[in-house]
Protein backbone atom coordinates (compact mmCIF):
# COMPACT_ATOMS: atom_id res chain seq x y z
CA UNK A 1 0.00 0.00 0.00
CA UNK A 2 2.85 2.30 0.85
CA UNK A 3 4.52 1.58 -2.51
CA UNK A 4 1.27 2.32 -4.34
CA UNK A 5 1.02 5.66 -2.52
CA UNK A 6 4.59 6.54 -3.51
CA UNK A 7 3.84 5.63 -7.16
CA UNK A 8 0.65 7.73 -7.12
CA UNK A 9 2.44 10.73 -5.59
CA UNK A 10 5.30 10.41 -8.10
CA UNK A 11 2.85 10.28 -11.01
CA UNK A 12 1.03 13.35 -9.67
CA UNK A 13 4.28 15.28 -9.33
CA UNK A 14 5.29 14.32 -12.87
CA UNK A 15 1.90 15.33 -14.28
CA UNK A 16 1.93 18.62 -12.36
CA UNK A 17 5.49 19.32 -13.54
CA UNK A 18 4.61 18.71 -17.17
CA UNK A 19 1.43 20.78 -16.89
CA UNK A 20 3.30 23.62 -15.21
CA UNK A 21 5.94 23.51 -17.92
CA UNK A 22 3.24 23.70 -20.55
CA UNK A 23 1.64 26.68 -18.83
CA UNK A 24 5.01 28.42 -18.71
CA UNK A 25 5.91 27.80 -22.38
CA UNK A 26 5.08 31.36 -23.47
CA UNK A 27 7.47 33.13 -21.08
CA UNK A 28 10.15 30.56 -21.87
CA UNK A 29 9.77 31.23 -25.58
CA UNK A 30 9.85 34.97 -24.91
CA UNK A 31 13.07 34.53 -22.95
CA UNK A 32 14.59 32.69 -25.93
CA UNK A 33 13.37 34.89 -28.77
CA UNK A 34 12.25 38.21 -27.22
CA UNK A 35 8.81 39.30 -26.02
CA UNK A 36 7.92 41.09 -29.27
CA UNK A 37 8.98 38.11 -31.39
CA UNK A 38 6.56 35.57 -29.90
CA UNK A 39 2.81 35.76 -30.52
CA UNK A 40 0.31 33.27 -29.08
CA UNK A 41 -2.39 32.14 -31.53
CA UNK A 42 -5.58 30.17 -30.91
CA UNK A 43 -5.57 26.68 -32.38
CA UNK A 44 -8.05 23.83 -32.14
CA UNK A 45 -5.38 21.40 -33.36
CA UNK A 46 -2.76 22.03 -30.65
CA UNK A 47 -2.83 22.84 -26.94
CA UNK A 48 -0.73 25.94 -27.65
CA UNK A 49 0.32 27.62 -30.87
CA UNK A 50 2.91 30.34 -31.47
CA UNK A 51 4.16 32.53 -34.28
CA UNK A 52 7.84 33.22 -33.63
CA UNK A 53 10.50 35.34 -35.33
CA UNK A 54 13.99 34.05 -34.60
CA UNK A 55 17.05 36.23 -35.21
CA UNK A 56 19.30 34.52 -37.76
CA UNK A 57 22.68 35.49 -39.20
CA UNK A 58 22.54 36.57 -42.83
CA UNK A 59 25.88 34.78 -43.19
CA UNK A 60 26.45 32.10 -40.57
CA UNK A 61 30.17 32.26 -41.37
CA UNK A 62 30.44 35.98 -40.64
CA UNK A 63 28.26 37.60 -37.98
CA UNK A 64 29.25 41.09 -39.17
CA UNK A 65 27.08 40.66 -42.27
CA UNK A 66 23.98 41.35 -40.18
CA UNK A 67 20.84 39.48 -39.17
CA UNK A 68 17.28 38.86 -40.32
CA UNK A 69 14.09 37.54 -38.72
CA UNK A 70 13.25 33.95 -39.65
CA UNK A 71 9.55 33.09 -39.21
CA UNK A 72 8.62 29.81 -37.52
CA UNK A 73 5.29 28.39 -36.31
CA UNK A 74 5.20 26.16 -33.24
CA UNK A 75 2.30 23.83 -32.48
CA UNK A 76 2.69 22.43 -28.96
CA UNK A 77 0.93 19.51 -27.28
CA UNK A 78 3.36 17.88 -24.86
CA UNK A 79 6.93 18.28 -23.64
CA UNK A 80 7.31 14.51 -23.73
CA UNK A 81 6.28 14.19 -27.40
CA UNK A 82 8.72 14.28 -30.34
CA UNK A 83 8.77 17.31 -32.61
CA UNK A 84 8.29 17.29 -36.39
CA UNK A 85 10.18 20.14 -38.08
CA UNK A 86 8.83 20.85 -41.56
CA UNK A 87 10.48 23.09 -44.13
CA UNK A 88 8.08 25.67 -45.61
CA UNK A 89 10.25 25.93 -48.68
CA UNK A 90 8.17 28.50 -50.58
CA UNK A 91 7.34 30.53 -47.51
CA UNK A 92 4.59 30.26 -44.94
CA UNK A 93 1.82 30.13 -47.52
CA UNK A 94 -1.94 30.01 -46.96
CA UNK A 95 -2.10 26.36 -45.87
CA UNK A 96 0.60 26.87 -43.24
CA UNK A 97 -1.04 30.05 -41.95
CA UNK A 98 -4.02 27.98 -40.83
CA UNK A 99 -3.27 27.16 -37.18
CA UNK A 100 -5.10 23.83 -37.58
CA UNK A 101 -2.63 22.63 -40.24
CA UNK A 102 -0.79 19.44 -39.35
CA UNK A 103 1.97 17.80 -41.33
CA UNK A 104 1.31 14.19 -42.19
CA UNK A 105 3.88 12.93 -39.70
CA UNK A 106 2.51 15.20 -36.97
CA UNK A 107 -0.84 13.45 -37.39
CA UNK A 108 0.51 9.92 -37.72
CA UNK A 109 2.99 10.11 -34.84
CA UNK A 110 1.05 12.49 -32.57
CA UNK A 111 3.90 14.99 -32.20
CA UNK A 112 4.57 18.65 -31.63
CA UNK A 113 5.15 20.60 -34.82
CA UNK A 114 7.54 23.29 -36.05
CA UNK A 115 7.07 24.98 -39.43
CA UNK A 116 10.24 26.76 -40.59
CA UNK A 117 10.06 29.36 -43.34
CA UNK A 118 12.87 29.00 -45.90
CA UNK A 119 15.19 32.01 -46.13
CA UNK A 120 14.41 34.42 -48.99
CA UNK A 121 10.72 33.49 -48.92
CA UNK A 122 7.72 35.05 -47.22
CA UNK A 123 8.87 37.40 -44.46
CA UNK A 124 12.23 35.64 -43.94
CA UNK A 125 14.30 37.71 -46.35
CA UNK A 126 17.91 38.57 -45.42
CA UNK A 127 18.52 40.97 -48.32
CA UNK A 128 15.96 41.91 -50.95
CA UNK A 129 18.58 43.03 -53.47
CA UNK A 130 20.72 39.90 -53.76
CA UNK A 131 20.57 36.13 -53.32
CA UNK A 132 24.25 35.89 -52.39
CA UNK A 133 23.51 34.07 -49.14
CA UNK A 134 20.94 31.69 -50.58
CA UNK A 135 22.89 28.42 -50.41
CA UNK A 136 22.08 24.95 -49.13
CA UNK A 137 24.67 25.41 -46.40
CA UNK A 138 23.16 28.69 -45.15
CA UNK A 139 19.65 27.17 -45.15
CA UNK A 140 20.96 24.16 -43.21
CA UNK A 141 22.64 26.55 -40.77
CA UNK A 142 19.23 28.18 -40.21
CA UNK A 143 17.72 24.80 -39.31
CA UNK A 144 20.67 24.00 -37.07
CA UNK A 145 20.41 27.32 -35.21
CA UNK A 146 16.70 26.74 -34.58
CA UNK A 147 17.38 23.18 -33.44
CA UNK A 148 20.02 24.36 -30.99
CA UNK A 149 17.88 27.22 -29.70
CA UNK A 150 14.87 25.02 -28.96
CA UNK A 151 16.82 22.10 -27.59
CA UNK A 152 16.46 23.43 -24.03
CA UNK A 153 12.66 23.19 -24.35
CA UNK A 154 12.45 20.14 -26.59
CA UNK A 155 15.38 17.82 -25.84
CA UNK A 156 13.45 14.74 -27.04
CA UNK A 157 13.24 13.24 -30.51
CA UNK A 158 13.22 15.37 -33.65
CA UNK A 159 12.14 14.53 -37.21
CA UNK A 160 12.96 16.81 -40.15
CA UNK A 161 10.60 16.66 -43.10
CA UNK A 162 9.60 18.51 -46.25
CA UNK A 163 7.94 18.14 -49.62
CA UNK A 164 9.53 18.92 -53.00
CA UNK A 165 11.87 21.90 -52.42
CA UNK A 166 11.24 21.43 -48.69
CA UNK A 167 12.36 17.81 -48.94
CA UNK A 168 15.43 18.96 -50.83
CA UNK A 169 16.17 21.40 -48.00
CA UNK A 170 15.92 18.85 -45.18
CA UNK A 171 18.00 16.34 -47.16
CA UNK A 172 20.72 19.00 -47.45
CA UNK A 173 20.33 19.62 -43.71
CA UNK A 174 20.93 15.91 -43.12
CA UNK A 175 24.08 16.13 -45.27
CA UNK A 176 25.53 19.11 -43.37
CA UNK A 177 24.31 18.11 -39.89
CA UNK A 178 23.88 14.31 -39.96
CA UNK A 179 23.34 14.02 -36.18
CA UNK A 180 20.99 16.96 -35.60
CA UNK A 181 17.74 14.99 -35.92
CA UNK A 182 16.72 11.39 -35.29
CA UNK A 183 15.03 10.85 -38.66
CA UNK A 184 14.60 12.66 -41.98
CA UNK A 185 11.57 12.19 -44.25
CA UNK A 186 11.74 13.79 -47.72
CA UNK A 187 8.77 13.70 -50.10
CA UNK A 188 8.97 14.04 -53.89
CA UNK A 189 12.62 15.03 -54.29
CA UNK A 190 15.49 14.25 -56.62
CA UNK A 191 19.17 14.99 -56.98
CA UNK A 192 19.52 16.99 -60.18
CA UNK A 193 23.18 17.15 -61.11
CA UNK A 194 23.23 19.77 -63.87
CA UNK A 195 21.97 23.30 -64.34
CA UNK A 196 19.57 21.83 -66.92
CA UNK A 197 19.36 18.12 -66.31
CA UNK A 198 18.91 16.47 -69.72
CA UNK A 199 17.26 13.44 -68.16
CA UNK A 200 14.07 15.46 -68.05
CA UNK A 201 14.12 15.64 -71.85
CA UNK A 202 14.58 11.86 -72.03
CA UNK A 203 11.71 11.35 -69.57
CA UNK A 204 9.33 13.60 -71.52
CA UNK A 205 10.29 12.00 -74.84
CA UNK A 206 9.34 8.58 -73.46
CA UNK A 207 6.12 9.91 -71.94
CA UNK A 208 5.05 11.46 -75.26
CA UNK A 209 4.84 7.93 -76.68
CA UNK A 210 2.33 6.78 -74.05
CA UNK A 211 -1.45 7.07 -74.72
CA UNK A 212 -1.83 9.94 -72.23
CA UNK A 213 1.38 11.55 -73.43
CA UNK A 214 0.17 11.57 -77.04
CA UNK A 215 -3.05 13.32 -76.02
CA UNK A 216 -1.16 15.94 -74.02
CA UNK A 217 1.21 16.52 -76.95
CA UNK A 218 -1.74 17.18 -79.24
CA UNK A 219 -3.12 19.65 -76.70
CA UNK A 220 0.18 21.54 -76.69
CA UNK A 221 0.26 21.57 -80.49
CA UNK A 222 -3.31 22.86 -80.58
CA UNK A 223 -2.41 25.81 -78.36
CA UNK A 224 0.65 26.64 -80.45
CA UNK A 225 -1.04 26.23 -83.84
CA UNK A 226 -3.85 28.52 -82.70
CA UNK A 227 -1.55 30.93 -80.90
CA UNK A 228 -2.37 34.05 -82.85
CA UNK A 229 -6.10 33.50 -82.36
CA UNK A 230 -5.75 32.66 -78.65
CA UNK A 231 -3.00 35.12 -77.71
CA UNK A 232 -5.35 38.10 -77.21
CA UNK A 233 -7.50 36.01 -74.84
CA UNK A 234 -4.33 34.92 -73.01
CA UNK A 235 -3.16 38.53 -72.63
CA UNK A 236 -6.54 39.59 -71.25
CA UNK A 237 -6.47 36.70 -68.76
CA UNK A 238 -2.94 37.42 -67.52
CA UNK A 239 -3.66 41.15 -67.29
CA UNK A 240 -6.55 40.24 -64.99
CA UNK A 241 -4.23 38.10 -62.84
CA UNK A 242 -1.70 40.92 -62.79
CA UNK A 243 -4.18 43.24 -61.04
CA UNK A 244 -4.08 41.07 -57.94
CA UNK A 245 -0.30 40.61 -57.81
CA UNK A 246 0.47 44.09 -56.46
CA UNK A 247 3.59 44.67 -58.53
CA UNK A 248 4.84 41.10 -58.04
CA UNK A 249 4.91 40.40 -61.77
CA UNK A 250 7.75 39.42 -64.11
CA UNK A 251 7.51 41.47 -67.30
CA UNK A 252 8.42 39.89 -70.63
CA UNK A 253 6.82 39.81 -74.05
CA UNK A 254 3.39 38.19 -74.31
CA UNK A 255 4.11 35.64 -77.02
CA UNK A 256 7.19 34.31 -75.25
CA UNK A 257 5.17 34.12 -72.02
CA UNK A 258 2.53 32.13 -73.88
CA UNK A 259 5.15 29.73 -75.25
CA UNK A 260 6.67 29.18 -71.81
CA UNK A 261 3.23 28.34 -70.46
CA UNK A 262 2.54 25.80 -73.22
CA UNK A 263 5.93 24.12 -72.72
CA UNK A 264 5.36 24.01 -68.96
CA UNK A 265 2.14 22.01 -69.46
CA UNK A 266 4.07 18.75 -69.76
CA UNK A 267 5.68 19.27 -66.35
CA UNK A 268 2.35 20.31 -64.85
CA UNK A 269 0.71 17.17 -66.22
CA UNK A 270 3.31 14.60 -65.17
CA UNK A 271 3.93 16.16 -61.75
CA UNK A 272 0.31 16.76 -60.76
CA UNK A 273 -1.66 14.21 -62.74
CA UNK A 274 -0.22 11.40 -64.89
CA UNK A 275 -3.85 10.65 -65.79
CA UNK A 276 -5.37 12.44 -68.79
CA UNK A 277 -9.01 12.08 -67.69
CA UNK A 278 -8.29 13.75 -64.34
CA UNK A 279 -6.39 16.45 -66.20
CA UNK A 280 -9.32 17.23 -68.54
CA UNK A 281 -11.74 17.22 -65.64
CA UNK A 282 -9.65 19.84 -63.82
CA UNK A 283 -9.47 21.98 -66.95
CA UNK A 284 -13.27 22.14 -67.01
CA UNK A 285 -13.49 22.80 -63.26
CA UNK A 286 -10.90 25.55 -63.58
CA UNK A 287 -12.91 27.16 -66.39
CA UNK A 288 -16.12 26.98 -64.37
CA UNK A 289 -14.33 28.51 -61.40
CA UNK A 290 -13.29 31.47 -63.55
CA UNK A 291 -16.89 32.03 -64.58
CA UNK A 292 -18.00 31.95 -60.95
CA UNK A 293 -15.54 34.73 -60.05
CA UNK A 294 -17.21 36.99 -62.60
CA UNK A 295 -14.40 36.86 -65.16
CA UNK A 296 -15.53 36.72 -68.78
CA UNK A 297 -13.22 34.46 -70.83
CA UNK A 298 -12.50 35.78 -74.32
CA UNK A 299 -13.11 32.46 -76.04
CA UNK A 300 -16.17 30.61 -77.22
CA UNK A 301 -17.70 28.74 -74.27
CA UNK A 302 -18.57 25.91 -76.66
CA UNK A 303 -14.95 25.25 -77.64
CA UNK A 304 -13.62 22.79 -75.04
CA UNK A 305 -10.13 22.77 -76.55
CA UNK A 306 -9.77 26.52 -76.04
CA UNK A 307 -10.51 26.12 -72.32
CA UNK A 308 -7.02 24.65 -71.93
CA UNK A 309 -5.75 28.20 -72.39
CA UNK A 310 -6.84 29.04 -68.83
CA UNK A 311 -4.86 26.12 -67.47
CA UNK A 312 -1.57 27.29 -68.95
CA UNK A 313 0.74 27.70 -65.97
CA UNK A 314 2.67 30.84 -66.83
CA UNK A 315 5.59 31.92 -64.67
CA UNK A 316 4.50 35.34 -63.49
CA UNK A 317 5.63 35.83 -59.89
CA UNK A 318 8.77 37.64 -58.71
CA UNK A 319 8.43 35.68 -55.47
CA UNK A 320 9.81 32.62 -57.27
CA UNK A 321 13.08 34.29 -58.22
CA UNK A 322 14.80 32.89 -55.14
CA UNK A 323 13.65 29.38 -56.08
CA UNK A 324 15.13 29.65 -59.57
CA UNK A 325 18.32 31.27 -58.34
CA UNK A 326 19.05 28.42 -55.94
CA UNK A 327 18.18 25.82 -58.57
CA UNK A 328 20.44 27.27 -61.24
CA UNK A 329 23.34 28.11 -58.95
CA UNK A 330 23.51 24.88 -56.90
CA UNK A 331 20.50 22.59 -57.03
CA UNK A 332 20.05 21.85 -60.72
CA UNK A 333 16.70 21.84 -62.50
CA UNK A 334 14.67 20.56 -65.39
CA UNK A 335 14.65 21.91 -68.91
CA UNK A 336 12.26 21.98 -71.85
CA UNK A 337 12.59 19.91 -75.01
CA UNK A 338 11.68 22.49 -77.61
CA UNK A 339 12.43 20.30 -80.65
CA UNK A 340 8.92 18.79 -81.13
CA UNK A 341 7.42 22.32 -81.06
CA UNK A 342 10.19 24.30 -82.77
CA UNK A 343 8.26 25.56 -85.81
CA UNK A 344 5.58 27.16 -83.62
CA UNK A 345 7.81 28.88 -81.04
CA UNK A 346 8.97 32.49 -81.15
CA UNK A 347 12.33 31.87 -79.46
CA UNK A 348 14.95 29.24 -80.25
CA UNK A 349 15.50 28.40 -76.60
CA UNK A 350 13.40 28.77 -73.43
CA UNK A 351 15.80 28.60 -70.48
CA UNK A 352 14.23 28.70 -67.03
CA UNK A 353 17.18 30.49 -65.42
CA UNK A 354 15.71 33.65 -66.99
CA UNK A 355 13.30 33.71 -64.06
CA UNK A 356 16.07 33.95 -61.46
CA UNK A 357 16.23 37.67 -62.20
CA UNK A 358 20.03 37.76 -62.09
CA UNK A 359 22.93 35.91 -63.66
CA UNK A 360 23.56 32.46 -62.22
CA UNK A 361 26.70 30.33 -62.39
CA UNK A 362 26.12 26.67 -61.62
CA UNK A 363 28.41 24.98 -59.10
CA UNK A 364 27.89 21.21 -59.07
CA UNK A 365 30.15 20.48 -56.09
CA UNK A 366 27.31 20.49 -53.55
CA UNK A 367 25.34 17.86 -55.45
CA UNK A 368 28.44 15.72 -56.02
CA UNK A 369 29.25 15.72 -52.31
CA UNK A 370 25.62 15.11 -51.37
CA UNK A 371 25.43 12.07 -53.67
CA UNK A 372 28.66 10.68 -52.23
CA UNK A 373 27.21 11.13 -48.74
CA UNK A 374 24.00 9.36 -49.78
CA UNK A 375 25.94 6.44 -51.24
CA UNK A 376 28.19 5.88 -48.24
CA UNK A 377 27.18 7.57 -44.96
CA UNK A 378 23.50 8.48 -45.02
CA UNK A 379 21.28 6.74 -42.48
CA UNK A 380 17.78 7.07 -40.99
CA UNK A 381 16.42 8.79 -44.09
CA UNK A 382 13.06 7.95 -45.67
CA UNK A 383 12.26 9.00 -49.25
CA UNK A 384 8.61 8.95 -50.36
CA UNK A 385 8.34 9.11 -54.15
CA UNK A 386 5.88 8.53 -57.03
CA UNK A 387 6.37 6.64 -60.26
CA UNK A 388 4.83 9.23 -62.64
CA UNK A 389 6.58 12.19 -61.05
CA UNK A 390 9.63 13.26 -63.12
CA UNK A 391 11.40 14.47 -59.96
CA UNK A 392 11.12 11.03 -58.36
CA UNK A 393 11.98 8.84 -61.31
CA UNK A 394 14.54 10.77 -63.35
CA UNK A 395 16.96 11.22 -60.50
CA UNK A 396 16.62 8.32 -58.03
CA UNK A 397 18.46 8.81 -54.75
CA UNK A 398 21.31 6.32 -54.25
CA UNK A 399 21.00 4.23 -51.10
CA UNK A 400 23.97 2.83 -49.13
CA UNK A 401 23.64 -0.92 -48.72
CA UNK A 402 25.08 -1.05 -45.20
CA UNK A 403 23.04 1.76 -43.63
CA UNK A 404 19.46 1.89 -42.38
CA UNK A 405 17.33 3.93 -44.83
CA UNK A 406 14.06 3.49 -46.70
CA UNK A 407 12.74 4.44 -50.13
CA UNK A 408 9.05 4.10 -51.01
CA UNK A 409 7.80 4.55 -54.60
CA UNK A 410 4.04 4.57 -55.15
CA UNK A 411 2.67 3.36 -58.48
CA UNK A 412 0.23 5.50 -60.45
CA UNK A 413 0.88 8.51 -58.24
CA UNK A 414 2.26 12.02 -58.65
CA UNK A 415 4.35 14.73 -57.01
CA UNK A 416 1.90 15.16 -54.11
CA UNK A 417 2.41 11.57 -52.89
CA UNK A 418 2.04 10.94 -49.15
CA UNK A 419 2.66 8.02 -46.84
CA UNK A 420 -1.08 7.67 -46.29
CA UNK A 421 -1.49 6.87 -50.01
CA UNK A 422 0.31 3.55 -49.55
CA UNK A 423 -1.37 0.33 -48.42
CA UNK A 424 -1.93 -0.25 -44.71
CA UNK A 425 0.85 -2.80 -44.36
CA UNK A 426 3.43 -0.43 -45.89
CA UNK A 427 2.23 2.48 -43.74
CA UNK A 428 2.42 0.49 -40.53
CA UNK A 429 5.85 -0.93 -41.35
CA UNK A 430 7.17 2.54 -42.19
CA UNK A 431 5.80 4.15 -39.04
CA UNK A 432 7.30 1.35 -36.97
CA UNK A 433 10.67 1.98 -38.66
CA UNK A 434 10.43 5.70 -37.81
CA UNK A 435 9.67 4.88 -34.19
CA UNK A 436 12.69 2.56 -34.05
CA UNK A 437 14.92 5.28 -35.49
CA UNK A 438 13.72 7.73 -32.85
CA UNK A 439 14.38 5.27 -30.04
CA UNK A 440 17.91 4.39 -31.11
CA UNK A 441 20.75 6.27 -29.49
Amino acid sequence: MKNQSIIAITALILFTSLNLSAQNLLPKLQDLFGVKNVISIDSSAFNQYYKIDILQSVDHNDSTKGTFLNRILLGFNSLSAPIVMESAAYGITKNYQDSTYKAELTELLNTNQLIVEHRYFGTSIPDSTSFKYLTYKQVSDDFHAIRQKLNTLFPNKWIATGWSKGGDAVFAYKFYYPNDVDATVAYGISVTTEKEDKRFEEFMAKKRKTPDGKKLYQDQLYLLKNKHRLLPAFIDYVQDIKKYMKGDFIEYDWETMYDYGVLELQNTFWQRYGDYEKFKKDIQLNYEGLIETGYEPKISKDNNNDKLLYFVDGIYSNKMKAHYFQAFSQGGYYCYDEKPFRKYLKQKDYPLDFFAGEKTVFDGSFRSNEIKFAETEMEKVLFILADTDPWSIICPIPMPSVKDNMKLILKNSNHSVKLQDFDERTRNHTLQKLRIWMEEK
